[in-house]
């Protein structure tokens, strides 16, 4: 607005001079010649003011069109253009869950929690996808690895985030079929939470060799994984070896795979015994030597998609001679999903049976929810998608120790809203 009055006042100022310059001419001469060049003085001065009148129309003109238009966007420097280059190939991806959770103990005092869990990462991917650099942050207990709930509580205090996962793979186009990964990395083996919970996101080295077939894709896997690295003394690791098989029945996928797990040293430095009995300040157990078979199944029945799953453990390592937990080293377990999770106005509905005997695997890395090991019971669930990225579910849980001195049963229901984005 500024700019236009300005050019008008320009007009203004060039039209009196204009007015001026025809007032104060002299008086007009008797001479013919005298008269023409005093005529052509008098255009000549007007053309110029024609011109600069036309020259602040053009400057008016400018700058409307400049007010009307964004501005245009100056070129970046070299270096951040090859930046955004790579920030295109970023790949962003969270989630936040909020739990009811409630907790009914035949004989004990009932719970009411709300909890939440944040996570949140980025994946980048280099060499024509060869390489892949992953990382997350979550919620959560830093010292509990098979839980990133957030209970509601603690007088408003700041929660924590911690480091879930910083791991990388390389998949060589030069060998099809090998997977490398290092790190503290997402679950790369065949399993169920029977297991290994969901939260769990072990730390070390694994490898895996695939054969592709149009059936059958046989596969191979070994890690080696660190538990607890001692400056001095015996370190605490773990190695896992397995092996299996991928089938295509014509709709129907099948998996099958065998694992053996190798504790070494973990009885006598373990971080928390959860369902794993304790005596003399080690685990009763003595050893965990775990021999493992997960199935699982998926396929249609007409449009109903269909997904089960079965799964054994054997510690043939255990040595407790604790009165009622000899030869407590068995669990096994089953489960079946019906429908699907993945669009608006999906639905599912879940069941799940296990039997987790104390000393047949490693209670602090089992299902947390569930309740670990020396545990057995029924889980129902269902969820409902009510967007592409919204979901709204639920669990009741009814678990009873196996030996115990009671058999008091308890009941947790869960009901979660869950935002992946």
């Amino acid at each position: 607005m500024n700019g236009r009055f300005a050019v008008l006042t320009h007009l203004a100022v060039a039209a009196a001079v204009g007015l001026s310059l025809t007032a104060s001419a002299p008086a007009q001469p008797t001479d013919g010649d005298a008269m023409e060049t005093h005529l052509q003085d008098i255009e000549l001065r007007l053309r110029l003011q024609q011109e600069q009148i036309e020259a602040l129309k053009d400057r008016l003109a400018e700058r409307q069109e400049a007010a009307a238009s964004p501005p245009q966007a100056q070129p970046l420097p070299e270096w951040f253009a090859q930046a955004g280059k790579w920030l295109e190939d970023l790949d962003f991806f969270a989630d936040l869950r909020l739990r009811y959770e409630g907790r009914f103990t035949e004989g004990g005092k009932d719970r009411h929690r709300g909890r939440y869990r944040l996570r949140f990462g980025l994946g980048h991917t280099w060499l024509d996808d060869q390489v892949e650099a992953v990382f997350r942050l979550a919620s959560g207990d830093p010292d509990d690895p098979a839980s990133t709930n957030q209970t509601f509580g603690g007088h408003f205090d700041r929660d924590p985030i911690a480091i879930d996962w910083a791991f990388a793979r390389f998949t060589p186009h030069a060998v099809e079929g090998l997977t490398l990964m290092g790190g503290k990395m997402e679950n790369p083996l065949v399993h169920t939470d029977m297991i290994w919970d969901s939260d769990v996101s072990p730390e070390g080295v694994w490898g895996q060799y695939r054969l592709e077939g149009d059936r059958f894709s046989p596969f191979v896997n070994v890690g080696y994984w660190i538990l607890d690295e001692e400056s001095s003394g015996h370190d605490v690791t773990m190695t896992s070896c397995q092996a299996g098989l991928n089938a295509d029945f014509d709709g129907a996928v099948w998996t099958i795979a065998g694992t053996y797990y190798d504790y070494d040293d973990y009885a006598g430095n373990f971080a928390d015994a959860g369902g794993n009995p304790v005596s003399g300040g080690m685990l009763a157990a003595g050893q965990f030597h775990l021999v493992n078979l997960t199935s699982k199944v998926r396929f249609n029945v007409g449009d109903l998609p269909v997904a089960a799953w079965a799964d054994v453990v054997y510690n043939c390592g255990d040595t407790d001679s604790t009165p009622g937990f000899e030869g407590e080293d068995t669990g096994y377990a089953a489960g079946v999903v019906l429908g699907s999770r993945k669009a608006r106005g999906d639905w599912s509905v879940s069941y799940k049976y296990a039997w987790i005997e104390a000393n047949a695997t490693v209670s602090a890395f089992s299902d947390s929810d569930f309740g670990g090991t020396n545990r057995h019971g029924h889980v129902l669930g269902a969820t409902h998608m009510l967007t592409d990225h919204l979901t709204l579910a639920a669990q009741l849980f009814r678990t009873s120790p196996i030996v115990a001195d009671d058999d008091d049963a308890q009941y947790t229901v869960q009901v979660d809203l869950a935002w992946k984005f």
